[in-house]
């Protein structure tokens, strides 16, 4: 049981760790931290691999990695990274048994899932990240053979994907806010000194006109 809390702990932290690298991926023109976010695929890939190879909810997350190599979704240097250097560690820790049945439903959902562009086009923004149809699958598999530890372990991840959303968005918004603050007041200065300006030349006209003006 305690290895169990283990497994959903580190399940929690990859999600966690997966966003993070996503939302470092995602910054456009930004070397740096694209080199961060192949460092936490590094990570990762590490810890996911370990998962797939000890936890009895492994099918689920073989099943992801592979609906998003054959929906081509893995698209990025960090993704690349990440999903070898998990299979790569899952062969070394030694592979799990293989639910023939689970893999497939997995998968089958999954796919779905990363059909995103069809499925979840104009629904609201939630649904979109969120996307839920691999969620079901763990249910339909839930229902049909009494092992609920599938969803329990894919629920997890999405604790920690979700939650690193949040954290990055409210991030993201406060320093939104302080641009636009700092925007407005730039504006507010800049009307101030042509205010002060245009006094002054007015001044300086009526000097020219009359000296005795101070």
């Amino acid at each position: 049981m305690t290895e169990l809390w283990i497994y959903l702990v580190l399940t929690f932290i990859v999600g966690l760790i997966i966003k993070y690298s996503d939302q470092l991926e995602d910054v456009p023109k930004n070397k740096k931290k694209k080199k961060y976010a192949i460092l936490f695929a590094i990570l990762w890939g590490i810890v996911l691999g370990f998962l797939i190879s000890k936890t009895p909810y492994s099918m689920i997350l073989t099943a992801g990695i592979f609906a998003m190599v054959i929906m081509r979704k893995i698209d990025t240097l960090s993704h690349v990274i990440g999903v070898l250097i998990a299979i790569t560690t899952a062969f070394l820790f030694g592979l799990p048994p293989f639910d023939v049945l689970a893999f497939t439903t997995f998968v089958l959902f999954a796919s779905i899932d990363e059909w995103d562009d069809f499925i979840f086009f104009g629904k609201p923004k939630w649904v979109q990240d969120f996307r839920p149809f691999l969620e079901i699958g763990a249910i339909v598999i839930g229902l049909y053979s009494g092992n609920w530890l599938y969803l329990a372990g894919i629920l997890v991840f999405d604790l920690g994907y979700v939650s690193m959303m949040f954290l990055t968005s409210e991030k993201d918004k406060n320093k939104e806010e302080g641009e636009e603050n700092e925007s407005k007041t730039k504006k507010v200065k800049k009307r101030a000194i042509r205010k002060v300006r245009k006094k002054t030349r007015a001044k300086r006209k009526r000097k020219k006109v009359n000296p005795r003006v101070k």
